[in-house]
């Protein structure tokens, strides 16, 4: 039988909200289920007096909040910030807790930008693509990135991936383009000329490649498997026919033909 957990504190009336990433939490186990889901990734953007304030006057967790107001006033690192909420709380039990904990130590010990393109990994990997181009965006603001050439090329390759994840091939053809300006990359290329495929007819789009010599090496390669893709997926669509499986089925041709 799995571990009961009893809930700590009052349920907030007005819910706390990570403007990062626009997640609002009503209780502290809330709070706890968040830290543990995005230890990899987390930053100081959750040690804030609000949260703070919103743990005593929302949640009524007086003794929770002096003790993280005084972790923050002394100026301890993130992953002892954390560790008194989940200890507090008693979530999860104490070997995950110590496996979260030691995740936020090493990712505070990683620079920056690295710790900016686990972001980016992460979210890509969970679908939340909105996020992945917000944070490449984030990382495209910094002069560091700015200064790396080959780093740009990666952040727009990644933005362009994530475009072209939701159906954005117009944007996701910029970025693809754009980050071949950086560093001249056949993998990115081809990616580029796939979006190309995706906005127009096959017929515009032969006639428009035609003129771009400097694709002739991928051009054939992008139409066979354009069309590959597209058979075996409307196989299968014929073969399973329903809404659901052919959600499935788009999110199968993406990333036959883009990954």
């Amino acid at each position: 039988m799995s571990k009961l957990f009893f809930c700590v504190g009052k349920k907030a009336t007005i819910p706390y909200c990570m403007t990062t990433e626009h997640i609002r939490f009503f209780t502290i186990e809330e709070l706890c289920y968040y830290i543990c889901d995005r230890a990899e990734i987390l930053d100081d953007e959750l040690m804030s007096s609000s949260l703070i304030e919103f743990i005593e006057l929302q949640l009524g967790l007086s003794q929770l909040s002096q003790t993280l107001g005084q972790l923050l006033r002394i100026g301890e690192p993130l992953h002892m910030f954390c560790n008194a909420i989940l200890e507090y709380v008693d979530f999860p039990d104490a070997v995950r807790r110590e496996q979260v904990i030691q995740r936020i130590r090493e990712n505070e010990t990683l620079p920056v930008i690295r710790r900016l393109q686990k972001q980016t990994e992460v979210y890509m990997q969970q679908k939340q693509y909105y996020k992945v181009q917000k944070a490449c965006r984030n990382m495209l603001h910094r002069e560091d990135v700015q200064s790396d050439k080959v780093l740009v090329a990666e952040v727009y390759e990644q933005l362009g991936n994530a475009a072209a994840l939701m159906f954005h091939y117009e944007t996701a053809a910029y970025c693809f383009e754009k980050s071949c300006r950086y560093r001249d990359k056949g993998k990115v290329r081809k990616k580029y000329l796939l979006c190309q495929r995706f906005l127009m007819s096959k017929e515009q789009y032969l006639e428009w490649v035609a003129e771009k010599e400097e694709y002739d090496e991928w051009s054939a390669d992008v139409l066979r498997e354009y069309e590959q893709a597209k058979q075996t997926v409307v196989t299968q669509i014929q073969e399973n026919n329903s809404a659901a499986e052919l959600n499935q089925m788009k999110e199968e041709f993406r990333r036959m033909v883009l990954e």
